[in-house]
């Protein structure tokens, strides 16, 4: 019902509940929606906030100059000169859609739609990174895909790291919270022996969940 309504100048925010950093991310979000090609839209239109439901989106296949092909919408996005200042603003977009990622993976493991197989440790983060310089075209285009890649790494370590999970600071911060609680309302000193015990079975889980996931890495690399 919305068809054609997409003026020059507006600014897309978000795409089916995710937010739009950046003009690849509409690609990467459009095709979430229904099976009859409608999305919700959420745009800044001369300084308001519009949105648009079900709003319909007909892929179109382009050629490109290399001979293939490739499905978009028909929709140009314009581009932003490189200030100071809005490349301190990318690097800050570019943490949040690193963020997202990491939050999508572990949707996407915790749903069954990922398996244990998906996931890489030390050995296979080294070979993605080996890979990636050696695809590039040039040296510096090659160190700039790797310094990208270690971005990324960086970002996942810093969030994974948070998470609840015992031996994790997530984990320990968590439980120093259960703690204050359980003390404030039972006026009892909780034992940190038991916070000790926790977090070393902790440990050992993680420790041998990264012996799983190494030699995933190790069986994928040597059956290449």
């Amino acid at each position: 019902p919305y068809e054609g309504l997409l003026q020059t100048g507006d600014e897309i925010r978000r795409v089916n509940g995710e937010r739009v950093y950046f003009a690849a991310n509409f690609s990467e979000f459009a095709p979430q929606g229904d099976e009859q090609g409608l999305v919700d839209l959420v745009l800044i239109r001369d300084g308001r906030k519009l949105r648009l439901e079900d709003c319909a989106l007909t892929p179109v296949e382009y050629s490109l100059p290399d001979g293939t092909t490739e499905v978009k919408y028909g929709i140009y996005f314009a581009v932003e000169e490189a200030t100071f200042l809005s490349r301190i603003r990318y690097s800050w977009y570019s943490c949040l859609d690193f963020v997202r990622m990491v939050r999508m993976g572990l949707v996407q493991l915790f749903s069954g739609q990922a398996s244990m197989s998906d996931m890489s440790g030390v050995v296979g983060m080294v070979d993605i990174i080996n890979e990636t310089g050696q695809s590039a075209a040039t040296a510096a285009e090659g160190l700039e895909n790797v310094i990208y890649l270690v971005a990324f790494i960086a970002v996942n370590l810093a969030v994974m790291n948070m998470l609840p999970i015992p031996a994790l600071d997530g984990g320990h911060i968590l439980t120093l919270f259960i703690t204050w609680i359980v003390e404030r309302v039972f006026r009892r000193r909780v034992d940190p022996r038991i916070e000790g015990y926790i977090h070393y079975g902790g440990l050992i889980l993680l420790m041998g969940l990264m012996v799983l996931v190494m030699f995933n890495d190790i069986v994928r690399i040597v059956a290449r």
